[in-house]
């Protein structure tokens, strides 16, 4: 089977750790943002959202590649030990295939792969909620934002009508 080669523009690839480690803390530097440049964040969030996803499609991917092999891997090794069973005249009963699957290195090694890529897996829909909740806190400042400016804007009307009409008052009631 002939492995294609990603294009250039698509995120780095499971198998290549260190690009996944630099795509990882990228992703995990950017979660936070100043509170001063929430325009600027607010921006930056659907890209690094994208990214986060891609990363997790990826996860997802290598976890099923992970699962598939181990399941091969174990029916294989378990056709094999029931094959032999046969041959040699003993009884093979389910706990017994089981137990003698589990201490398989080749089994045991695949259930690794698969526990290891169910843990990446996880962090992924983690990263993922943790862009939606950046998401959500940006859409919470904005409307803060937008109330304190209308706030602001009725004070400085209602101080610009007090002026007026003290002006008003001082026109009408010269001090005397």
């Amino acid at each position: 089977m002939v492995k294609k080669t990603p294009p250039k523009s698509s995120p780095a690839q499971i198998d290549d750790p260190p690009s996944m480690v630099k795509l990882i803390q990228e992703l995990l530097d950017k979660i936070d943002f100043s509170s001063d440049n929430v325009v600027g964040a607010s921006a930056e969030t659907p890209r690094l959202f994208i990214k986060a996803g891609e990363y997790r499609i990826q996860c997802l991917r290598e976890r099923n590649r992970a699962k598939m092999e181990h399941e091969r891997i174990q029916a294989d090794r378990g056709l094999v030990l029931r094959d032999e069973a046969i041959r040699n005249g003993d009884k093979m009963t389910e706990g017994k295939l089981e137990a003698l699957l589990l201490m398989d290195k080749r089994v045991s090694t695949t259930l690794e792969d698969l526990n290891t890529a169910d843990e990446n897996d996880e962090f992924a829909k983690l990263l993922v909620e943790a862009f939606r909740m950046r998401r959500d806190v940006l859409e919470i400042i904005g409307r803060i934002s937008g109330a304190e400016m209308a706030y602001q804007k009725a004070i400085e009307m209602e101080t610009s009508r007090l002026v007026e009409t003290r002006q008003k008052l001082k026109d009408k009631y010269p001090k005397g």
